[in-house]
This record gives C-alpha cells, sequence and structure tokens, in this order.
C-alpha cells in the first residue's frame, strides 16, 4: 500500500476510490438516452443470468418431474 495517495484518491479498507466529495464538483450527467439504454442492458443480463443458472438455484418445477405428464 502506497504511503501517500494522490489527490482525490481515498483508501477504503483497502479498495482505493474516487473521493465522493469530487462528485459534487465535477459531476456526471447522462442524457435520457443514456439511462435509457443502460437501464435496457442491466435488464437484458438479469434475464440472460436467470434463463442460464435459474435451473442451478431454483427446485425443478413439477411438471418436469419425471412421470409427470411434463416429464
Amino acid at each position: 500500500m502506497p504511503d501517500e495517495l494522490p489527490p482525490g484518491v481515498v483508501d477504503n479498507d483497502g479498495h482505493y476510490e474516487v473521493d465522493p466529495a469530487l462528485m459534487s464538483i465535477y459531476p456526471q450527467f447522462a442524457t435520457d438516452f443514456e439511462v435509457d439504454r443502460i437501464v435496457k442492458d442491466r435488464l437484458e443480463y438479469l434475464y440472460w443470468v436467470q434463463r442460464h443458472f435459474a435451473d442451478q438455484v431454483l427446485p425443478p418445477r413439477a411438471e418436469d418431474a419425471p412421470g409427470l405428464d411434463g416429464g
């Protein structure tokens, strides 16, 4: 770990982050288009994760069980 951090950097339990106080000096703006795109992409990723990994963490549906109409 460095003895002295550069200006604007804080040590948060070993994780280096931008000093939150700087966010009020240099705010980040996003247009409505950018916000919509970010939200859409995050939801798409979450749906992808759910489709690919739900079967590993959820019990099987009754209709998918062997010996029933679905299986």
